[in-house]
């Protein structure tokens, strides 16, 4: 999965503003863009831990875009079935994440120590 620089730094690098503050922008842009793909890689890290039936209804609702109501008819369960396995996907992998970074932050990783 590559990353593209946002819009911002391909109008500013366009724009006659100082050279100085051409690179400023698009670095800031680098970062947020490599940032993203980070934070990117560990949801897919984190999407394989979960049951084959949440990640059904997370890839229906979310990656698919249909509603409740649909993720429900497509997997043949109540509505309020859908809703719950949506709710504990989402909760496990908000965890999870959560852990990730407690640990990181406690390991000193992202403070650059």
């Amino acid at each position: 999965m590559g990353w593209t620089l946002d819009q911002p730094c391909r109008t500013q690098c366009r724009l006659g503003s100082p050279l100085e503050s051409k690179f400023a922008a698009c670095d800031s842009s680098i970062e947020h863009a490599l940032e993203v793909e980070e934070e990117s890689e560990r949801l897919q890290q984190l999407f394989v831990r979960l049951s084959d039936r949440q990640r059904e209804a997370i890839v229906l609702r979310y990656f698919e875009q249909l509603s409740v109501q649909e993720v429900a008819n497509a997997r043949g369960i109540a509505s309020g079935t859908a809703k719950a396995t949506l709710w504990q996907a989402l909760r496990s992998l908000r965890k999870w994440m959560k852990n990730e970074t407690f640990a990181k932050l406690s390991t000193g990783e992202k403070a650059g120590i």
